[in-house]
């Protein structure tokens, strides 16, 4: 990209269950497709931009976006900071003993 501007962006809210996510997050994304599990997930288009986008416009974009997406920090980083991974136990806790109840 000579010109230093994207052609195309979007964002989309792809829902796993949590056996999926795993499986996904733990796979290489680029040949995802060679496997024998395919993991679709449901999904929903919130925008797309196609056409020239310069950086910056990029950049506040994709900010507000990902606007506290703990996912960020996972994807750029490899892991969760330790609040998200306290947070996300206690969820895990309380959704098993939700399940117990039953």
């Amino acid at each position: 990209m000579g010109d230093k501007q994207f052609r195309h962006i979007d964002g989309a809210i792809h829902l796993y269950t949590l056996s999926e996510y795993l499986k996904k997050r733990d796979s290489d994304f680029n040949y995802n497709y060679k496997d024998d599990f395919k993991i679709k997930s449901i999904s929903k288009k919130l925008f797309k931009f196609n056409g020239k986008i310069a950086t910056n416009n990029f950049i506040e974009y994709s900010s507000h976006y990902f606007s506290g997406n703990p996912l960020m920090y996972e994807y750029f980083e490899g892991k969760y900071p330790d609040y998200i991974n306290d947070k996300l136990d206690l969820m895990l806790e309380n959704s098993k003993e939700k399940i117990k109840c039953l």
